[in-house]
């Protein structure tokens, strides 16, 4: 069997099919005027001007919404005040025990507590 090639029939397919017409806006009789457009065109103009509006608006919000630059800096200067106050803390917790001793006279972490500090089992 020979193959048969589809080319010749597929041009012809092709050559056969015809675009509709586009149609017609302006009602057909060749004027190219449209009643309705100005109306549309006149609503067109008042939503331009109240996205206008609108877009003036978005844009003052957004001139003082801080950036992410901006909010980055702030919470690392948070962390570092955090770190800061917890280190200070720590350090002020480590101070008292060793600032109570030697105000007490005991100077070395191995002698026993006095008779006030004495625990009763």
């Amino acid at each position: 069997m020979e193959a048969k090639s589809k080319v010749p029939y597929l041009r012809s397919e092709i050559g056969n099919r015809r675009v509709p017409p586009a149609p017609s806006f302006d009602g057909g009789d060749g004027g190219g005027y449209d009643d309705g457009m100005e109306t549309r065109v006149g609503k067109l103009e008042e939503f331009v001007s109240d996205a206008r509006d609108r877009l003036t608006r978005i844009e003052t919000r957004l001139d003082q919404t801080a950036t992410s630059a901006e909010m980055h800096k702030e919470m690392t200067d948070q962390t570092w005040r955090l770190v800061s106050f917890v280190c200070g803390f720590g350090t002020a917790l480590v101070a008292a025990p060793t600032s109570w001793r030697r105000r007490s006279g005991s100077l070395h972490c191995n002698d026993s507590p006095g008779p006030s500090m004495r625990r009763a089992f």
